[in-house]
């Protein structure tokens, strides 16, 4: 039994988290379905839910293997704990926000994958990162200007530059496509 791991990419200020939280919201009572809670080494803040750690915390969190993937972004560290993965293997659908740098990792780690490339418009991105204020995230125009080259060929691409609840709705419905895939396969 397989399940997919769904990676959610997309530029900084798009909004994957939002439209991660809508999905999330969405699927609450789907017991299949699991949005991964990153490590970080960010401090706590209330624009993202992740697990903060140190630097030489995250170091030997990868060194023991109890995170899977991991990648470095705007000078941090982040990863996804190793048992949230390991659903996929029960025929769940895991859900991640994770970088396009990591693409290639998450297809050789992965047989059954999609990919859910998030955007908006480029001002909207602009206001969003500024909104946050975020001092651990860095110059405002070196997140702007950083793009990553992945293949978006076998990519869905979601615009959220209007209504974050269609957009989040939209995520939603691939994720459910994918249960049913999972669920077919087994």
């Amino acid at each position: 039994m397989i399940g997919v791991f769904v990676a959610v990419v997309g530029p900084s200020g798009a909004g994957k988290d939002t439209v991660m939280g809508i999905a999330r919201s969405l699927l609450a009572s789907e017991p299949r379905v699991h949005f991964v809670r990153r490590v970080i080494t960010r401090p706590a803040d209330t624009n993202e839910d992740h697990e903060p750690v140190t630097a030489d915390e995250f170091a030997s969190r990868v060194a023991c293997g109890s995170v899977a993937l991991h990648w470095r972004a705007h000078g941090l560290s982040y990863g996804l704990p190793s048992p949230a993965l390991q659903r996929i293997d029960c025929g769940h659908v895991v859900i991640a926000n994770v970088s396009r740098s990591i693409l290639a990792d998450v297809a050789r780690r992965f047989r059954r994958r999609l990919v859910v490339e998030v955007t908006a418009n480029e001002a909207l991105r602009a206001a969003r990162l500024a909104g946050r204020a975020r001092a651990s995230d860095g110059r405002l125009a070196d997140r702007m200007a950083r793009d990553v080259d992945f293949d978006r060929g076998s990519s869905i691409l979601i615009d959220n530059s209007g209504d974050a609840a269609v957009a989040g709705a939209r995520l939603e419905g691939l994720i459910l496509s994918q249960l049913v895939a999972a669920s077919a396969a087994d």
